[in-house]
């Protein structure tokens, strides 16, 4: 959680360097304490390559003299350390104005590199000290360019950030190759945000005198004479504001129409909760309109922000601004509101899919089956209304072009009763289906049969197969859809289901009608028993 007041904190530390006769300064920009890092800056390690460039105004710095460490706060979940090679150039404008607004950098402008590990959950204060310090003027703006030359790509970096309110930094990532610093040649992303920075800075000037005799190292007093100046502080008294979301909300939202408006399936996991933090220990809840007011925001293009009033499809966040003893605006984290999990269909043709969720289709050309039996050649697809949680499914378009298709989790409608057949399988992640075998056939959707497999053959998360014994299937190239008529019993019915073998779904045959609850076979179709 991040402190109410969204302001630049900057922080001056004096340390004296004898041996140069230099007083070293730190500045920060940003506040170091935040929480909230962004996966584009100061790189997008989703990528083999990624070129940032970032301006810090002379007005942010406040001073002049020899940049000696970049610092910056950190985290690095992805597999791979990233390498960064780190550029500093002076500048005159404070802003980017287009995409394309690349500052042309050379070999002499490169100050540092660095390794930044990863394994590193939690934003961590990662220091860069400058190979070759870089001499600040004072009157230009510092442009900093991080480019990323690790050539291995892996989600997982994020650096602590700030809003900006325009558009002080521009990043690119790709995979092919590295960029040309001179010119990257290509259309960058404008954002209004840059990354927290501490600098150290020498400032020169200051005459030192010791009792150091010549040739040694060491002296028991120092004399300098401390610059006279004149400075002006002000000050605000505010309370210390933390918001967040509820504790149980996800990173997604599912939302669902109500009389064609959108509203949260569950709707305290859309309430944020805000809370005094003056004492850290015990938090108070504070109250809206008195305290605090909300507003909600859409993520739109080139990362800009838009208020709403109503729920649609996509990211959104809310904005707090304190009342009263309060003062000041920040974010809450951002968060996706969705209807469902959509898969693209072919026209006339099935895909697979499997998730731990009981699901719905409500589209008139969609349909759900599952595989209920397997014979010679042949599986038996069962319709289905509402699939149960962990069901491998068949899902089908019947309309004449590609569709995309909506599969809506419930909670609130009642799973049908259906007994898949075992050698139907699923995964919740990406796996492999194994190469087929002498004892055992496996066979993967095609789109309209399922075909054998016979090397191991990757398949993506959230997909089904069927393994089938060899003796079954005789080994056979494919195996295709057949549809039965799915019977329920009933007590108008029940004196003619008596009549007649019964048969399982793996054609044993059964001695009188079953008790137990599932699906058999009576007088040629399928019955179920509830």
């Amino acid at each position: 959680m991040n402190n109410m007041k969204h302001k630049i904190l900057m922080t001056l530390v004096l340390l004296m360097t004898v041996a140069s006769g230099a007083w070293a300064k730190e500045v920060t920009i940003g506040d170091p304490t935040s929480t909230s890092t962004d996966p584009y800056l100061p790189s997008y390690s989703l990528y083999n390559y990624s070129f940032t460039q970032q301006i810090y105004t002379a007005d942010e710095i406040g001073m002049s003299g020899t940049i000696t460490t970049l610092t910056m706060w950190l985290k690095n979940t992805s597999s791979y350390a990233r390498n960064f090679n780190v550029y500093m150039k002076e500048v005159s404008g404070s802003i980017f104005e287009t995409n394309n607004s690349w500052v042309s950098l050379s070999a002499d402008d490169l100050v540092g590199t660095a390794t930044i590990n990863n394994s590193v959950e939690n934003p961590t204060e990662t220091t860069i000290t400058l190979v070759t310090p870089f001499e600040y003027s004072g009157t230009g703006n510092l442009l900093i360019c991080i480019h990323d030359i690790r050539g291995r790509w892996s989600s997982g970096l994020g650096g602590v950030f700030f809003e900006t309110g325009s558009n002080q930094a521009l990043y690119a990532y790709r995979d092919g190759s590295a960029y040309d610093i001179s010119n990257p040649g290509v259309n960058g992303t404008l954002i209004k945000k840059k990354n927290v920075v501490r600098l150290d800075i020498e400032e020169s000037g200051l005459e030192v005198t010791t009792n150091k005799a010549e040739g040694e190292t060491t002296f028991t007093w120092a004399t300098f004479a401390m610059p006279a100046f004149d400075a002006t502080a002000e000050y605000e008294l505010v309370r210390d504001m933390k918001v967040g979301v509820n504790a149980v909300m996800a990173d997604r939202v599912r939302i669902q129409k109500d009389n064609n408006v959108f509203v949260p399936v569950t709707a305290s996991e859309m309430l944020p909760t805000v809370t005094d933090g003056i004492d850290e220990q015990n938090p108070a809840a504070m109250t809206s309109a008195t305290d605090y007011t909300l507003q909600l925001q859409k993520e739109g293009e080139n990362n800009s922000w838009t208020d709403v009033t109503e729920l649609s499809v996509g990211t959104f966040r809310y904005v707090v601004t304190g009342v009263g003893l309060y003062d000041g605006v920040m974010y809450t984290n951002t968060f996706e509101l969705f209807q469902g999990y959509e898969i693209d269909v072919p026209a006339g043709e099935y895909v697979t899919y499997y998730k731990d969720e009981a699901l719905k289709v409500e589209d008139e050309n969609a349909k759900l089956y599952t595989i209920t039996a397997v014979s010679g050649t042949t599986a038996t697809a069962t319709e289905l209304t509402v699939a149960p949680a962990n069901t491998p499914l068949l899902v089908k378009n019947n309309a004449a072009e590609k569709k995309t298709i909506l599969l809506i989790p419930t909670t609130t409608d009642t799973p049908d009763n259906v007994e898949v057949y075992s050698g139907f399988k699923g995964t919740l992640e990406a796996t492999t289906i194994a190469a087929s075998t002498d004892e055992q056939n496996n066979y993967a959707l095609n789109g309209k049969q399922f075909v054998w497999v016979k090397d191991a053959l990757a398949v993506d998360a959230n997909k089904a197969w069927l393994s089938i014994s060899s003796q079954q299937t005789s080994g056979a190239p494919t195996i295709n859809l057949v549809f039965g008529e799915t019977t329920k019993i009933t007590t108008t019915n029940l004196t003619n289901l008596t009549n007649g073998d019964w048969y399982d779904l793996n054609g044993r045959k059964l001695n009188g009608m079953p008790t137990k609850k599932g699906i058999y076979m009576n007088n040629g179709r399928k019955v179920v028993v509830k």
